[in-house]
């Protein structure tokens, strides 16, 4: 059996929201969490994928305690990491890391970059003196940043180069988990091919384990092994990456799936448009989450709140087709 390195159990993230300040209302709560649960193994990549709103980023945020969960367990190497504090707190921020989509508003536009990469090894307290430059140094260079190239400052690369010394700052205090949060999404596609294969081949280089975020299905299929999709704060369906591609259940991924292009001119897209908008976290529609937008819509659906259904190893559905 594979070391399970992050196990989310029942995730919860609500945020307080009133209609004005001199509201006479009660307090009313965004659900951009509800109940979420999955489990990565040590090596593997997982992807949350799902529409702007959906709440990945808000899961990766609580994963990573830039945010406090508001019920539910989120547990790194068997660890609780809300009861975490101390030198621990400051062991678990050095172990779990994160990669951002903006590759320039994330990197510190006054340093060098040579610096900005050494930055986390000072925090920590990692190598001395001349051996936390070189590190620096190594690490842009295993991302293909040259020795010359890292005395200049952000402004000075493109898009592509930056998101890599972005992804070495993250890699500098040897980290066993890493949080990619729409890495290339604001890259162009060939770009993107580039970055994806380097996330690879450090994996494989460095036995990481990685959480990706991403809207765009066409990549998640190119790097995760495990994929779930979420709606509306929830998790509808979670498989396999091919287990998925090859046999969506859930509506929802099945409009998801259909709007993918397929490079094949004969291949004939048949897209499964979904009608409206989706709902408020606010005021999230009752029984199942999807079904105003749902085209396979049955009473039930509602009215009652699906439960999730094993269709297969390791493919569940929140669905009352299933």
């Amino acid at each position: 059996m594979s070391e399970t390195v992050l196990q989310v159990s029942g995730l919860k993230k609500y945020f307080p929201h009133r209609e004005g300040f001199f509201s006479r209302q009660g307090k009313s709560w965004i659900k951009a969490v509800d109940r979420v649960s999955f489990g990565i193994e040590k090596g593997r990549t997982f992807g949350l994928v799902g529409e702007s709103g959906c709440g990945k980023s808000t899961t990766g945020k609580v994963i990573l305690r830039v945010l406090d969960p508001t019920d539910g367990e989120v547990r790194f190497l068997g660890e609780d990491i809300a009861a975490i504090s101390g030198k621990s707190l400051k062991n678990f921020r050095r172990r779990i890391q994160a990669v951002y989509q903006d590759p320039y508003a994330s990197l510190n536009p006054r340093m060098r970059v040579d610096h900005i990469v050494s930055q986390p090894l000072l925090t920590h307290v990692l190598y001395k003196g001349g051996r936390r430059e070189e590190r620096a140094l190594e690490l842009l260079k295993k991302v293909g940043i040259s020795r010359e190239q890292a005395r200049r400052y952000p402004h000075e690369f493109s898009g592509g180069q930056r998101q890599r010394i972005g992804i070495a700052r993250a890699l500098a205090p040897d980290p066993d988990f890493i949080v990619l949060d729409e890495p290339v999404s604001a890259l162009d596609v060939s770009i993107q091919a580039q970055i994806l294969n380097l996330l690879a081949d450090l994996q494989e280089e460095m036995g990481l384990t990685y959480l990706f975020i991403s809207h765009d299905l066409s990549v998640v299929e190119h790097i995760c092994d495990q994929v779930a999709v979420m709606y509306l704060g929830r998790i509808v369906e979670s498989a396999p990456t091919g287990e998925l591609f090859r046999n969506p259940r859930h509506p929802y991924t099945k409009s998801l799936l259909s709007a993918v292009p397929v490079a094949d001119p004969e291949y004939e897209l048949k897209a499964i448009p979904l009608v409206g908008e989706i709902p408020s976290p606010l005021n999230p529609p009752k029984g199942c989450s999807f079904h105003p937008r749902c085209p396979e819509c049955m009473p039930e659906c509602r009215e009652q709140e699906p439960f999730g259904v094993s269709v297969s190893s390791g493919h569940l559905v929140h669905c009352h087709l299933c």
